[in-house]
């Protein structure tokens, strides 16, 4: 999924994705691709996006912290963060059902 989480508050995050677990087999990985924020020092184009999400959709970008806590209330458990994107922290998350 790329840039569809960050569309949601986490209440509706966790429906969507625990929804997806119910559909996955035993092999099967969930792959998002979205803006991880840095704790402190984002980038002004990440900080942009993150006021955007929360005035238009009540949503919003998410630091590490809280995506680990997101994945975890969906029952997920993360394997991998890979950040292709220094300056706006586009990274893709693959996580497996706990």
């Amino acid at each position: 999924m790329r840039n569809v989480i960050h569309d949601f508050p986490d209440n509706q995050a966790v429906k969507i994705l625990q929804t997806i677990i119910a559909a996955m087999d035993k092999d099967s990985v969930i792959v998002i691709d979205d803006m991880i924020l840095p704790n402190k020092g984002a980038h002004w184009q990440a900080t942009e996006q993150d006021m955007t999400m929360m005035s238009g959709l009540a949503a919003m970008e998410r630091s590490k912290k809280q995506w680990y806590s997101l994945m975890k209330l969906a029952g997920l458990k993360v394997l991998e963060i890979v950040e292709y994107t220094e300056a706006l922290g586009d990274s893709v998350i693959v996580a497996v059902p706990e």
